[in-house]
C-alpha cells in the first residue's frame, strides 16, 4: 500500500486503526486532521481482555549514580512526571488520579476515548513475552494483514493466516 495504518487512517483512505493509546500522538500530529473516537475491542464475553503493555524503568546493578537513577524513577512516576508523559497522549499513565485530569486529553479527542483506555486497564491482561515479537510478530502480522485492508481476502481468512503464522512462534 506504501503507507502505513496510522496514514491510512488519517489521511481518509482507512476506515478505522487498531492502535494503543500512543495512537493519539500520531493522528493528533498528522496533517489532515479526523474527527476520530477509541472504542474497545469487541469480545465473545462481557468484560473481555484488552493487551497490556509496559515500559519497564530499572537501575543497572553496575550503575555509578544508583541514588540519583532512583530519583529520576520515582520522579517519572509520580504525579508530575505522570503528567508530564500524560500531556504527550503517548503513553498510559501509571496513576490513577491521573487518567482523571483534563492534562491527558491532546486535543481533538473525547473524554469518551480517553475512558475507553483507562476502563480497558481493569481487565488488561499482559502480552505473552517473546523478545522478537516487534521483529517477527508485528512486522508478520502487518504483512499478512495487508490484503485484507486493501479487500482482497476477508477478515477470517487474514486472521486463520496470522494465526497459522504466528502461533508457532509464540509457542516456542
Amino acid at each position: 500500500l506504501g503507507a502505513g495504518t496510522t496514514d491510512l487512517f488519517t489521511s481518509g483512505r482507512g476506515a478505522m486503526l487498531v492502535n494503543g493509546r500512543w495512537g493519539a500522538f500520531f493522528i493528533n500530529v498528522a496533517k489532515e486532521k479526523r474527527n476520530w473516537r477509541a472504542v474497545t475491542y469487541p469480545t465473545l464475553k462481557p468484560g473481555g481482555n484488552t493487551a497490556y503493555t509496559y515500559v519497564a524503568l530499572s537501575i543497572p546493578a553496575s550503575s555509578k549514580h544508583p541514588d540519583e537513577a532512583w530519583e529520576f524513577i520515582k520522579f517519572v512516576v509520580g504525579p508530575e512526571g505522570q503528567r508530564i508523559n500524560a500531556a504527550t497522549g503517548i503513553g498510559m499513565p501509571v496513576r490513577k488520579d491521573i487518567t482523571q485530569e483534563p492534562v491527558w486529553l491532546v486535543p481533538g479527542e473525547s473524554k469518551d476515548s480517553i475512558d475507553v483506555f483507562a476502563k480497558g486497564m481493569e481487565t488488561a491482561r499482559v502480552l505473552p513475552f517473546n523478545p522478537r515479537w516487534t521483529e517477527v510478530i508485528d512486522d508478520l502480522a502487518e504483512k499478512t494483514l495487508d490484503p485484507v485492508w486493501r479487500g482482497e481476502i476477508t477478515a477470517a481468512q487474514g486472521a486463520k493466516q496470522v494465526c497459522e503464522k504466528i502461533n508457532p512462534l509464540l509457542s516456542g
